[in-house]
């Protein structure tokens, strides 16, 4: 019997899972533009579809989903995560196009090059033999500027040095910028957001004032690292991006002769994930070790201060939920595939939770922080934003009154707080204590 294809779409993509010894290949094969009873293994009687039918006896055959009207949507809402009334689907007169929207970044965006390896431009439509036509690249000027490298913001002096290597991964790299001074320096070290899944140092002007550092005698440094995305095998996942920063600081202080600094006064800085990651630094116990044969792995990993913005403070779902109810973020630092499974599954990572939740490392003797946030606290009640609400600043300036650390929080409508990380920065790394 002639196999006959109402309408398809087949995407099919290779990609190259990182992994710390071997790489495994992965072929997705997307159809879509059916109905849930068009294929056998599903029931239906009219299509003979033999291979397809043996893939989901052998196989994973999902049962739970949700149609859409037209074949371009699935793909496209695949290779960005994001929901298809996001993505653009023809004949939507809200969200016009046959392609992801300009602003939606895709897996192969997130990846390494060379790691995701299309087998085609665009996508593929089969109407019962009758038509064979490719389906337009309709934003093609918009994916060619995604494909660009990031770019610093034109605020942001050039760097000194650029993509200086401070481990083997491609992503582990660091930007460098040297202010004018006889004397050795203190620096900002600046870990770009993005969730840990994403972003790149570039960003660097969302988190600190490169300029304004640079007139007040501050050297500045900004880091890309892996994503959880990249951890192969290692476990929690968000031991890969937090240990690539420690890293990263730890190289930095190893170049402070050559490259100027003062390598007791480094301040942080950073916004959402990066800001997390600073504040984990701040609060975790030095990680150098002295009787490596590594001088990279002997230099100190503690911070003299940190200045972030839209700080995750904790990764406690349990604390988060009572913070603030409609929380939703930090299931995929455990490798968690939802925020539900995140909670369900706490006690049993409880050991993780202790090791890498910034909230739960606070001591008395970590450094100042400050930490400022767009929206005004409601502890107890859903937030707009519950990934950065400023719940989570108030919590942890509590505990840390409690402890006996010092914690600055701003937002608006609060009183005598600094109003920027770039200022307290300035004004603690310049000052005689932290």
């Amino acid at each position: 019997m002639k196999l006959i294809y109402l309408t398809a779409i087949v995407c099919i993509a290779q990609i190259n899972m990182l992994a710390a010894e071997t790489q495994s290949n992965v072929i997705l094969i997307v159809t879509a533009g059916r109905g849930c009873q068009d294929l056998g293994c599903f029931g239906s009687k009219a299509i003979n579809a033999p291979p397809l039918d043996r893939m989901a006896t052998g196989g994973l055959r999902l049962t739970s989903f949700s149609d859409q009207p037209v074949c371009t949507v699935p793909p496209a809402a695949l290779m960005t995560d994001s929901y298809p009334i996001r993505v653009g689907e023809s004949g939507n007169i809200k969200r016009p196009g046959t392609v992801p929207r300009s602003k939606k970044i895709t897996i192969a965006e997130v990846q390494e090059p060379g790691d995701v390896n299309p087998a085609g431009d665009g996508a593929r439509c089969f109407d019962g033999g009758e038509r064979n036509r490719q389906v337009p690249n309709q934003d093609a000027p918009a994916r060619a500027r995604r494909k660009q490298p990031p770019r610093y913001n034109p605020s942001v002096p050039k760097p000194t040095l650029t993509n200086v290597r401070y481990g083997q991964h491609n992503r582990n790299v660091v930007d460098f910028w040297r202010a004018d001074s006889e004397t050795p320096t203190p620096l900002v070290f600046v870990i770009h957001g993005g969730g840990w899944r994403g972003g790149s140092k570039e960003l660097i002007h969302k988190f600190a004032d490169v300029r304004t550092l640079l007139d007040a005698g501050v050297s500045v440094a900004a880091i890309n690292y892996r994503f959880v995305t990249q951890a192969g095998k290692t476990t929690p996942p968000v031991r890969v991006p937090l240990y690539d920063a420690a890293r990263a600081l730890q190289f930095v202080r190893s170049k402070a002769k050559e490259w100027n600094i003062d390598k007791q006064r480094i301040g942080a800085a950073g916004g959402s994930a990066g800001a997390c990651s600073s504040l984990w630094l701040a609060f975790h116990d030095d990680l150098a070790n002295t009787n490596s044969d590594d001088p990279v792995a002997r230099e100190s990993s503690r911070l003299w201060c940190a200045a972030v913005v839209n700080a995750q403070t904790s990764l406690d779902p349990k604390q988060m939920k009572q913070w603030t109810p409609n929380s939703k973020y930090g299931g995929h630092a455990f490798g968690k595939g939802s925020f539900k499974e995140f909670l369900s599954d706490r006690e049993s990572i409880l050991p993780w939770i202790k090791e890498y939740s910034p909230y739960a490392l606070v001591t008395k003797d970590d450094p100042p922080v400050y930490i400022k946030y767009g929206g005004r606290p409601a502890i107890g009640k859903k937030a707009k934003d519950p990934t950065h609400t400023a719940n989570f600043g108030v919590k942890l300036q509590e505990h840390c009154e409690v402890v006996g650390s010092r914690c600055e929080v701003f937002y608006p409508g609060a009183s005598g707080v600094r109003k920027s990380p770039t200022v307290f920065l300035i004004e603690t790394l310049k000052g005689k204590t932290p």
